[in-house]
């Protein structure tokens, strides 16, 4: 109990900053500069979790979220990790985006990684169809033929 009453009364910045490590061993992305590494609790998928009052009962939310607000002020539905570190928390490295645009630019998300992709598996470049959706007009054609063949010849 004495802990819970010391974080009620700690101000939020403090107790979240406390958390985090700047430090001249950590990455750095060539542009935005090195990575603020959060410390303490994570999720099981690697990004911080920072714990805060909610009315009566407390809430974990991600610690990059967290940066992100106090620094900008205002939540948004989606953050881009710049650095592709999750654990990293620096607001500069972060990126208000809509949760599509987040998925494509992943480089391990099997929608980003299919949309990629210009050539069918063959090794055939990939032809647009009407219903938007990309397939091999030539692996297609030689299926076709195949088993026109096989109708034909039974």
């Amino acid at each position: 109990m004495v802990f819970l009453a010391y974080i009620e009364q700690t101000p939020l910045e403090i107790r979240f900053w406390a958390k985090v490590q700047f430090d001249s061993s950590l990455p750095e992305v060539a542009h935005l500069g090195r990575c603020w590494v959060w410390t303490a609790a994570k999720s099981s998928d690697g990004y911080g979790s920072f714990g805060v009052r909610c009315g009566a009962r407390w809430s974990m939310i991600g610690a990059h979220r967290v940066a992100f607000f106090l620094f900008n002020g205002y939540w948004p539905d989606t953050l881009d990790h710049l650095c592709r570190l999750r654990s990293c928390v620096r607001p500069s490295h972060l990126e208000a985006v809509s949760r599509r645009e987040n998925t494509m630019r992943s480089p391990i998300a099997r929608a980003a990684v299919q949309s990629r992709r210009t050539h069918c598996p063959n090794g055939h470049l990939y032809d647009l169809v009407d219903d938007g959706r990309r397939r091999c007009r030539r692996c297609r054609n030689e299926k076709a033929r195949a088993a026109y063949r096989t109708r034909r010849s039974s």
